[in-house]
């Protein structure tokens, strides 16, 4: 058995009917090889941000313990999208969306691939459901933790759906 990795997916959908699409999506992470799924945050439905949209995105964030490396699992959160019929388009609306937001505080920055996720701590659609399974969490490179960078946002807007 390999190193198990503390990680955490932020997931979203605003296409077809996005709270099945987000429940289904948490429903099959749990079937991911070599990952277990700790637990999940409450949906939640959020204004979409960075996009010229009228559809209103559900997010949540799981909490998975994973033997794969970063790189494996990315692969798996894109095949993922894709079972769900994505769009990988800049701007786009989209059945689903998987981001790998932290995987056992390391910091990668690739071209495909940056943990953690660049744009997060601007990100109430991201905070808020991660603050109910890891508020404590402190990362790296802000130095803060989750329930401290939320102080730093406007988290109006953002409606608790489940």
């Amino acid at each position: 058995m390999g190193r198990t990795h503390l990680c955490y997916l932020g997931l979203g959908s605003n296409l077809g009917d996005p709270k099945q699409n987000v429940l289904s999506a948490i429903s099959r992470i749990g079937s991911l090889p070599l990952t277990d799924l700790s637990s999940h945050s409450r949906l939640y439905k959020t204004a979409p941000v960075g996009m010229d949209s009228l559809n209103w995105f559900v997010n949540a964030v799981c909490e998975i313990r994973t033997e794969l490396g970063p790189r494996s699992l990315l692969e798996l959160c894109l095949d993922l999208e894709r079972a769900f019929g994505r769009d990988r388009a800049r701007g786009k609306d989209r059945e689903l969306d998987v981001d790998i937001l932290y995987y056992s505080d390391c910091i990668i920055w690739e071209y495909d691939l940056k943990i953690p996720h660049p744009r997060l701590s601007q990100r109430a659609f991201v905070l808020v459901p991660w603050s109910e399974i890891a508020g404590g969490l402190v990362l790296r490179p802000w130095g803060k933790s989750i329930t401290d960078l939320m102080k730093d946002i406007d988290l109006r807007g953002i409606e608790e759906i489940s």
